[in-house]
């Protein structure tokens, strides 16, 4: 709202305080008029001539225990009465409340609403108040151009999002609700008070089938989607409000998605894989370990061959070329794969260190996937650049290691497709859960879940709480309309989401 305050020429009688009738003699009335608090009056007059005659007799101010004998504006009232010219009339005076005789047979309803009071001093201590409640802004001191937030013509504009969004936050409330928004200001003044701009967005709280929340497995690291179905008034959404519940494991799984299976565009059209078997081990650079402190284990995509293998990860020190040492400690436990002849099966193992290994970062690390039995194919993956492809080498379990022939790839961008399992230290935590909307993920949000509920709110790329909101627009059409919440996790568990609302517009 934009709020403006200048000094008024003049303040109705009922306007400027308490109006009570002291004395009605028959031809004059005895009119006090109590402000309640110390004001400085200047004069005093008729709005208009319309209605019944008016005539001032006399104002007189209080003097802290009785009125003055003396008043400060006379108006002849009978016949012989002198007249004063402007100037003697002109006073100035500090009171809290002033007698005026009126000769007249209006009403005192009528006095009320007829007569003014001039008020000089600019109008002060201004407030917002809305359906009557505490105040939702207020200015202290008085209203002077280019002081406190006021500007060159005293206006200022107020922000009263909170405080409507107070009064109309029940998502589970559908009806019409009328708001009373009253500027007002100790001294009178000319105030006015006028929408800058309307922002409106309803909030829908989202079911999920007869109750408000959900809970769902995660089985492993990766995306989990979440359709919201929308009310069929929504048109666009600005905020999905959510609040998200587990027992989170200590340990993180990075990273979570990606990259996709290298795949030869010639031929086929089968995925690249590199064979391992008791003679031929594989090894990665393990980029994807650089935020933990501690390593628990790796995972791993191997597809054994059809008499099934036996696994085990090794730590390396290196060098940005290969593996050259063996970590202490730094051998997972075997394990037996089962036989998967399906070229298409894109399975991820788990490789746990018997205790968890704590990691140098100044150092370089490479895990090296030695087979004991049988075989097994590791996919490879395809990266979006150089930079962030993952470097992967071939060669005996010992070594020497070599990179893989050019021939095989379509591009640079082939290499390792490996995730860590770790713990962050608390200095840098990593949090479990990102959460954004489907096409739209370019914008999110990391939530770390608690067993009692940690809340959070997404909004589209671009928003500026209490500025900017920019919106998107539902899947769907009407009644079928929906956004997808989509959870990307970086730790396995049970999830509860609960409490979800959309800040949606018509």
């Amino acid at each position: 709202m934009r709020v403006s305050a200048a000094r008024a020429d003049g303040t109705t009688l009922d306007n400027s305080g308490q109006v009570r009738l002291q004395t009605d003699t028959g031809g004059a009335k005895i009119i006090v008029v109590d402000f309640g608090m110390l004001r400085t009056v200047s004069g005093v007059g008729r709005v208009s001539l319309i209605g019944p005659s008016m005539t001032i007799c006399s104002l007189t101010s209080f003097r802290g225990d009785a009125f003055d004998v003396n008043a400060l504006y006379i108006e002849p009232c009978s016949a012989g009465d002198a007249t004063r010219t402007d100037e003697q009339n002109t006073f100035e005076t500090r009171t809290e409340k002033v007698r005026l005789k009126v000769k007249t047979t209006a009403t005192l309803a009528q006095i009320s609403a007829a007569l003014y009071l001039q008020f000089p001093d600019l109008p002060s201590d201004l407030d917002i108040r809305i359906n009557g409640g505490a105040a939702a802004w207020s200015a202290p001191g008085m209203a002077q151009p280019n002081t406190h937030g006021w500007d060159a013509n005293t206006q200022q504009t107020v922000d009263l999002t909170a405080a409507l969004a107070a009064i109309t936050g029940d998502p589970h409330d559908a009806s019409a609700l009328d708001a009373t928004i009253v500027l007002g200001s100790r001294i009178p003044g000319i105030l006015t008070l006028d929408p800058v701009t309307v922002d409106v967005a309803y909030l829908a709280r989202i079911p999920f089938g007869d109750t408000e929340d959900t809970t769902f497995t995660l089985d492993r690291e990766g995306l989990y989607d979440v359709v919201l179905p929308l009310p069929s008034w929504v048109a666009a959404v600005q905020e999905v409000r959510f609040t998200l519940t587990s027992t989170v494991p200590p340990e993180r799984i990075l990273e979570p998605v990606g990259p996709p299976r290298a795949m030869q565009s010639g031929g086929s059209g089968a995925a690249y894989d590199l064979l391992l078997d008791v003679d031929h081990a594989g090894a990665a650079r393990l980029d994807a370990a650089t935020p933990f402190s501690d390593l628990t284990g790796i995972r791993l995509p191997l597809r054994a061959s059809v008499d099934g293998a036996e696994v085990r990860s090794v730590l390396y020190n290196g060098t940005g070329d290969g593996p050259t040492t063996p970590v202490d400690g730094g051998t997972s436990k075997p394990v037996d794969l089962t036989s998967n002849p399906d070229p298409a099966s894109d399975e991820w193992t788990t490789f746990s260190m018997s205790a968890p290994v704590k990691l140098d970062h100044t150092l370089v690390y490479w895990i090296v996937v030695v087979v004991g039995r049988g075989s097994a194919s590791w996919s490879l993956g395809s990266f979006t650049c150089a930079a962030t492809t993952v470097p992967i080498r071939r060669g005996a379990a010992n070594g020497p290691w070599h990179t893989l022939p050019s021939v095989i790839g379509d591009g640079s961008n082939l290499g390792a497709r490996i995730r860590a399992i770790g713990k962050a230290p608390t200095a840098a935590p990593v949090a479990p859960m990102l959460v954004s909307v489907a096409s739209h993920e370019t914008s999110q949000i990391a939530v770390t879940p608690s067993a009692k509920g940690v809340g959070g709110i997404w909004t589209p790329a671009g928003a500026i709480v209490g500025t900017a909101h920019p919106s998107i627009v539902p899947d769907g059409s009407g009644a079928a309309r929906s956004v997808t919440l989509r959870l990307t996790s970086r730790m396995t568990g049970t999830m509860k989401i609960s409490g979800v609302d959309v800040v949606a517009t018509k």
